[in-house]
Protein backbone atom coordinates (compact mmCIF):
# COMPACT_ATOMS: atom_id res chain seq x y z
CA UNK A 1 0.00 0.00 0.00
CA UNK A 2 1.46 3.44 -0.84
CA UNK A 3 0.75 7.01 0.85
CA UNK A 4 -1.90 7.51 -1.89
CA UNK A 5 -4.04 4.91 -1.03
CA UNK A 6 -3.65 5.18 2.51
CA UNK A 7 -4.71 8.99 2.48
CA UNK A 8 -7.67 8.41 0.40
CA UNK A 9 -9.53 5.90 2.92
CA UNK A 10 -8.62 8.24 5.91
CA UNK A 11 -9.30 11.09 3.76
CA UNK A 12 -12.77 9.50 3.10
CA UNK A 13 -13.33 8.44 6.71
CA UNK A 14 -12.92 11.60 8.27
CA UNK A 15 -14.48 13.23 5.62
CA UNK A 16 -18.02 11.10 6.14
CA UNK A 17 -17.68 11.91 9.77
CA UNK A 18 -17.16 15.47 9.10
CA UNK A 19 -20.60 15.58 6.77
CA UNK A 20 -22.31 13.47 9.86
CA UNK A 21 -20.53 15.99 12.33
CA UNK A 22 -22.10 18.81 9.97
CA UNK A 23 -25.94 16.96 9.54
CA UNK A 24 -26.24 16.87 13.28
CA UNK A 25 -24.65 21.01 13.76
CA UNK A 26 -26.69 23.44 14.81
CA UNK A 27 -24.69 25.98 13.94
CA UNK A 28 -23.18 24.60 10.15
CA UNK A 29 -21.46 27.89 8.96
CA UNK A 30 -19.86 28.68 11.94
CA UNK A 31 -18.31 24.88 12.12
CA UNK A 32 -17.64 25.32 8.24
CA UNK A 33 -15.65 28.59 8.71
CA UNK A 34 -13.54 27.21 12.15
CA UNK A 35 -12.76 23.65 10.41
CA UNK A 36 -11.51 25.74 7.28
CA UNK A 37 -9.82 28.01 9.62
CA UNK A 38 -8.01 24.99 11.54
CA UNK A 39 -6.96 23.23 7.87
CA UNK A 40 -5.48 26.23 6.01
CA UNK A 41 -3.24 27.15 9.76
CA UNK A 42 -2.31 23.34 9.87
CA UNK A 43 -1.35 23.02 6.21
CA UNK A 44 0.76 26.59 6.85
CA UNK A 45 2.39 24.63 9.45
CA UNK A 46 2.82 21.30 7.68
CA UNK A 47 4.85 23.26 5.27
CA UNK A 48 6.99 25.22 6.94
CA UNK A 49 7.61 22.21 9.78
CA UNK A 50 8.10 19.64 7.34
CA UNK A 51 9.72 21.31 4.74
CA UNK A 52 12.42 21.91 8.05
CA UNK A 53 12.24 18.21 9.50
CA UNK A 54 12.98 17.27 5.99
CA UNK A 55 15.89 19.60 5.29
CA UNK A 56 17.27 18.95 8.77
CA UNK A 57 17.50 14.77 8.01
CA UNK A 58 15.01 13.91 10.33
CA UNK A 59 13.43 11.82 8.36
CA UNK A 60 13.43 10.97 4.57
CA UNK A 61 10.44 9.03 2.49
CA UNK A 62 10.79 5.87 0.17
CA UNK A 63 10.50 7.65 -3.48
CA UNK A 64 8.78 4.74 -4.37
CA UNK A 65 5.43 4.93 -2.13
CA UNK A 66 5.18 9.06 -3.40
CA UNK A 67 3.59 10.07 -6.23
CA UNK A 68 6.32 12.86 -7.01
CA UNK A 69 4.57 16.42 -6.17
CA UNK A 70 6.51 18.29 -3.68
CA UNK A 71 5.57 21.72 -1.77
CA UNK A 72 9.65 22.24 -1.20
CA UNK A 73 10.56 19.05 0.21
CA UNK A 74 7.73 18.06 1.51
CA UNK A 75 5.60 15.32 -0.34
CA UNK A 76 2.11 16.06 -1.35
CA UNK A 77 1.12 13.25 0.82
CA UNK A 78 2.05 14.66 4.10
CA UNK A 79 -0.62 17.29 3.70
CA UNK A 80 -3.51 14.56 3.77
CA UNK A 81 -2.94 14.38 7.64
CA UNK A 82 -3.75 17.88 9.06
CA UNK A 83 -6.84 17.89 6.62
CA UNK A 84 -8.20 14.53 7.65
CA UNK A 85 -7.49 15.13 11.03
CA UNK A 86 -8.80 18.90 11.10
CA UNK A 87 -12.44 17.24 9.29
CA UNK A 88 -12.21 14.25 11.71
CA UNK A 89 -11.94 15.78 15.08
CA UNK A 90 -14.23 18.74 13.74
CA UNK A 91 -17.07 15.91 12.98
CA UNK A 92 -16.42 13.62 16.01
CA UNK A 93 -16.27 17.20 18.37
CA UNK A 94 -19.86 17.94 16.90
CA UNK A 95 -21.27 14.32 16.97
CA UNK A 96 -19.97 13.90 20.55
CA UNK A 97 -21.24 17.08 21.72
CA UNK A 98 -25.09 16.56 19.73
CA UNK A 99 -25.04 13.51 22.63
CA UNK A 100 -25.73 15.34 26.06
CA UNK A 101 -24.98 17.55 28.41
CA UNK A 102 -22.71 20.36 25.93
CA UNK A 103 -21.49 21.79 29.01
CA UNK A 104 -19.93 19.08 30.35
CA UNK A 105 -18.63 17.68 27.46
CA UNK A 106 -17.08 20.88 26.39
CA UNK A 107 -15.33 20.98 29.98
CA UNK A 108 -14.82 17.31 30.15
CA UNK A 109 -13.69 16.21 26.86
CA UNK A 110 -10.23 17.76 25.76
CA UNK A 111 -8.62 17.35 29.06
CA UNK A 112 -10.10 13.96 28.83
CA UNK A 113 -8.44 13.00 25.62
CA UNK A 114 -5.22 14.76 25.83
CA UNK A 115 -4.71 13.50 29.04
CA UNK A 116 -5.29 9.33 27.75
CA UNK A 117 -2.80 10.50 24.65
CA UNK A 118 -0.23 11.98 26.84
CA UNK A 119 -0.14 9.13 29.34
CA UNK A 120 -0.75 6.61 26.49
CA UNK A 121 2.44 8.42 24.44
CA UNK A 122 4.64 8.35 27.94
CA UNK A 123 3.92 4.76 28.12
CA UNK A 124 5.30 3.62 24.58
CA UNK A 125 8.24 6.08 24.27
CA UNK A 126 9.57 5.46 27.51
CA UNK A 127 8.77 2.55 28.66
CA UNK A 128 8.17 0.64 24.87
CA UNK A 129 4.74 -0.80 25.89
CA UNK A 130 2.45 -0.38 23.71
CA UNK A 131 1.58 2.16 21.15
CA UNK A 132 -0.17 5.59 21.42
Amino acid sequence: MNFAELNTIFLAVAALVFIAGLWRSRRKGVMVVATTATVVVLLVLTVIFDNVMIASGLFDYAGHTLNGLHVGLAPIEDFAYPLGGALLLSGLWTLLLSQGNDEELIRDLPACVVGQYCLSLCRCVFLGDGSP
